[in-house]
């Protein structure tokens, strides 16, 4: 049972893994064919994420923002963009020090 259950795990993410190449090879096949002869330059763009509090209770708007930056950032970067993403801890508060 235990390497039934296994063999499928590894089969869904194999096929997930399979969709998401298929996905962004017809993606990028699609906007760089008709966006290759208007611009020949690549841009870039800098994502970041609010300065997450250690002190604070972990909600629903942490996911929200991490979640809309990687969105970001994958789309991107399968545009052919040069893309970077920079997430950060406010770690110098007296309650942390405390």
């Amino acid at each position: 049972m235990l390497v039934r259950s296994l063999h499928t795990r590894c089969r869904v993410s194999h096929s997930a893994t399979l969709l998401t190449s298929r996905l962004t090879a017809t993606f990028r096949h699609k906007h760089t064919s008709s966006s290759s002869s208007s611009s020949s330059s690549s841009s870039s763009a800098y994502i970041t994420t609010p300065i997450y509090y250690v002190n604070a209770v972990p909600h629903i708007g942490h996911l929200y923002s991490s979640v809309l930056a990687d969105t970001l950032k994958r789309y991107y970067a399968l545009k052919g963009s040069e893309t970077y993403l920079c997430t950060g801890t406010d770690e110098h508060g007296l309650k942390v020090h405390t």
